[in-house]
This record gives C-alpha cells, structure tokens and sequence, in this order.
C-alpha cells in the first residue's frame, strides 16, 4: 500500500510497475489502482495507464536480474514494441510472472 503514495502520479501518464521478488503478485491489493482512478476521469479502473508485472511464485535467485534485463531492453526498443507475451516469453519461468491491468490497456503495440 505504501508504494501507491510513493512518487508522484500524472494523469494520462502509462506506467509499468514490475514487481521483482518472490510472490509479489500478493502484494497487488489494489491500493495504486484506486489512485491511479482518482486522477483519471477516463478510468474507473485505474488501470488504464497502469500495469502490474509480478511473481506468482518465488523464482530462481539467479532469474531475478535477468528478467529485469530482458523487461528494460524489450521496453528500449521503442522500433518494435512487443507484447506482453513476447516480453515474458523470454523470462525464466519459475516464478510464473504474470501482468495484471492489461486488459483496458491504452498503448497496443504496433498500432
């Protein structure tokens, strides 16, 4: 809940908050979604400009910085953006990473 308060939101503004641990998906309970509906109008949700990439389960240790990599150099490549599907495709699997909020996503890759 501290990380909805944390930093400061803009309306309109697209954000990816991926979540790198061990089970973070459990730790989505809403809370940034909530503010995030606040200060959009066009978004009841709240997920409109906001997606969660999180943990299921706890990966391998060794997963962790790899995933990251492979998540900062699918989003730099602004040329050809990919989807969620391509980007977690090359994920290490243990830790069954999942996206949530994508599905009132605003951006669609290639359009």
């Amino acid at each position: 809940r501290k990380l909805a308060t944390l930093g400061k939101f803009k309306k309109g503004k697209y954000q990816i908050v991926y979540m790198n641990g061990c089970d973070t998906f459990a730790y989505v309970d809403g809370s940034m979604a909530k503010a995030r509906a606040k200060l959009n109008s066009d978004d009841a949700a709240g997920t409109k400009y906001l997606e969660f990439i999180t943990n299921s389960m706890p990966p391998q240790w060794d997963a962790l910085p790899n995933n990251t990599m492979g998540l900062t150099r699918a989003l730099m490549n602004v040329q050809k953006p990919l989807k969620y599907a391509d980007i977690l495709a090359g994920f290490d699997n243990s830790g069954y990473v999942v996206v949530t909020g994508d599905e009132d996503n605003a951006f669609k890759p290639g359009k």
